[in-house]
């Protein structure tokens, strides 16, 4: 009996290895090829303008009009050019795509589906797996240009004028947390100075590993990542009072690990976040959270 079932597992094997070379040939669309691998056509957005795949490897391109990000249960970020290796159910040796988790972007390094289906698809982000329902990708899904980062970095030169920080902010020791040296690296001078997502992304990579497993890490480095001048945009939080502000961040990130305290000069008659504090270090002048 064993010997049966290692022939028929052989002979599936084969069988699958015959149906990837049969679909990875000349004029199939990027289409045909998803659909004979198991794979659900809305893995790629719209505004796919070509594609190239080797044969023999398995490993493709797919060209897009543009770099953009579409919407599934969380975003996901698409540059103009996504690469890897395709093989039944499954995409290896991703590069091109990213997906936000909390308020951080990690890149995908590779694609599955359940073999038979479970009704989900997965995704590595290496720090983690996403999962989603399978049924997210049916179809492809609009996706929003976004702006190129030299244009992120020109925007960010302005508003870097405008955001003084404390001079403390780049001592690790200023803040009373055991993973400090990821907040040295969010204000190092070139995060601050460019300030654009994929830069700080690349500096703060190992350190976004290790913060994560800490207790407290994910609301920690979320709410710095939201408030701290590190990405192109600091909303929703920057319109809010000093004392609204604190709450709004204990109230959305779900714990209250951390108290903001807001001080500097006001910009467009708002106060600055300029420090964090754990709790119990919150100042007296912030009354108590609704």
């Amino acid at each position: 009996m064993l010997r049966i079932v290692q022939i028929a597992l052989l002979c599936f094997v084969l069988a699958a290895g015959i149906s990837i070379s049969a679909v990875i040939a000349e004029n199939e669309s990027i289409d045909e090829i998803l659909l004979a691998n198991g794979l659900p056509l809305g893995i790629f957005p719209k505004g796919v303008k070509g594609f190239s795949v080797n044969g023999e490897t398995g490993r493709f391109s797919v060209y897009l009009n543009q770099s953009c990000q579409a919407k599934y249960e969380t975003e996901l970020h698409y540059d103009e050019i996504v690469s890897g290796t395709i093989g039944y159910a499954q995409i290896g040796d991703l590069s091109g795509i990213s997906a936000q988790e909390l308020f951080l972007w990690f890149p995908v390094k590779g694609i599955r589906v359940d073999v038979p289906s479970s009704g989900l698809i997965f995704f590595d982000v290496g720090v983690l797996r996403k999962q989603y329902s399978l049924s997210l990708f049916e179809t492809p899904r609009d996706c929003v240009a976004v702006r190129s980062d030299a244009e992120f970095i020109g925007e960010n030169k302005v508003q870097s004028s405008m955001l003084p920080l404390h001079d403390s902010w780049s001592d690790a020791s200023f803040f009373p947390f055991p993973h400090s040296s990821v907040v040295s690296a969010l204000l190092s001078p070139d995060c601050v100075r460019d300030r654009t997502e994929r830069i700080c992304e690349r500096k703060l990579d190992g350190l976004v590993r290790e913060t994560l497993g800490h207790p407290c890490g994910r609301t920690f480095l979320s709410a710095l990542i939201q408030l701290v001048p590190c990405r192109p945009s600091v909303a929703p939080f920057s319109t809010l009072p000093p004392n609204k502000l604190c709450c709004a961040a204990i109230k959305i990130l779900g714990q209250p690990c951390l108290c903001v305290l807001a001080k500097g000069p006001p910009i467009v008659g708002v106060d600055r976040t300029l420090a964090l504090h754990l709790p119990g270090k919150c100042s007296a002048n912030f009354p108590p959270c609704n």
